[in-house]
């Protein structure tokens, strides 16, 4: 930490990502990636594995019906690298993000359902807590669930190593 605040005190200088030159990586070949350009993104599948010093990069339409080899011309397309911005790949789901928001929005409503039943209660109720309780847990976990399938539908996508 000292080590931080002295370099921003004293200009102490420090290397930055942008000077460092980038470095061959390989995107293997089946992998959904993501293909930025100044005219948009495209998204596809990789026919061939990637490197960023190839001069094209060849993907499948992507969702769609896979491509039958090198023969299937309607399927396969090219792009020049030197067109492409940036590209990323796919990296799983965000059913993460949907669990938690999900379960965030059903400790609120199990809080109130909570609410809801202790107050409407006449008689035999049981006490306030183990109601509240119940149906908080109950609320967070069954919207937690059902937030995860419904994040399990948006890609989550990484910059290309």
């Amino acid at each position: 930490m000292r080590l931080l605040v002295a370099m921003m005190l004293y200009g102490i200088p420090a290397p930055l990502v942008a000077q460092t030159p980038t470095l061959p990586t390989t995107v293997d070949s089946g992998r959904v990636v993501r293909l930025h350009t100044p005219t948009g993104k495209l998204v596809g599948r990789l026919t061939s594995p990637f490197r960023n010093t190839d001069p094209v990069v060849h993907f499948c339409r992507y969702p769609g019906p896979p491509c039958q080899g090198a023969t299937d011309s309607t399927g396969i397309r090219s792009l020049d690298t030197a067109a492409l911005l940036r590209l990323e790949v796919s990296a799983g789901t965000k059913w993460r993000s949907g669990a938690v928001i999900g379960g965030v929005a059903g400790v609120l409503l199990g809080w109130l359902a909570g609410e809801l039943e202790h107050g409407f209660c006449e008689s035999n109720c049981g006490s306030r807590t183990s109601i509240m309780v119940r149906n908080t847990v109950t609320g967070a976990l069954v919207s937690a669930g059902i937030g995860a399938i419904w994040g399990s539908g948006f890609p989550r996508w990484e910059d290309a190593p």
